[in-house]
């Protein structure tokens, strides 16, 4: 693996900071060795019901190395028909977009990039912010995965 072309931008002040997408522990581990700059974000599928991230390693090593872990899809694999997450939302007088997104970005170093097509729900993924879940919807949560 070879970072050159991005060093040089880096060192022509054209680039700030780096992000990555889709690499492993070993990849970032590496990346972040050759990097002349931090590597401040691996984006990676990561939802309530693709949790992949916590069982290979990447969440805990992008929370220990302070990486932001950046959550694409966080709607996808029908995480919103999800029967838990539809209760929890309900009780809460949310949506279950809310319910998936607040449960992200809650975690330390993990943000999310729901896709948002206009203004309204821009909003509501923005109002998921606002939600507070409790200590036993959140252990719900986590046992769906």
């Amino acid at each position: 693996m070879r970072f050159p072309w991005k060093n040089e931008l880096v060192a022509d002040d054209r680039v700030k900071r780096v992000g990555v997408s889709n690499f492993d522990v070993p990849l970032l581990r590496r990346s972040m060795e050759l990097c002349a700059t931090p590597v401040i974000t691996n984006q990676v599928h990561y939802n309530l019901l693709h949790r992949e991230p916590e069982t290979n390693g990447m969440l805990d090593f992008c929370q220990r190395e302070g990486v932001i872990l950046t959550a694409y899809s966080p709607l996808k694999n029908d995480v919103l028909t999800h029967p838990v997450v539809a209760r929890i939302a309900a009780h809460h007088g949310v949506t279950p977009a809310q319910i998936a997104i607040n449960w992200l970005v809650r975690q330390p170093y993990v943000i999310t990039i729901p896709k948002s097509s206009d203004i309204e729900h821009a909003q509501e993924n923005l109002d998921a912010l606002q939600v507070n879940l409790s200590d036993d919807d959140v252990a719900q949560l986590n046992r769906i995965g």
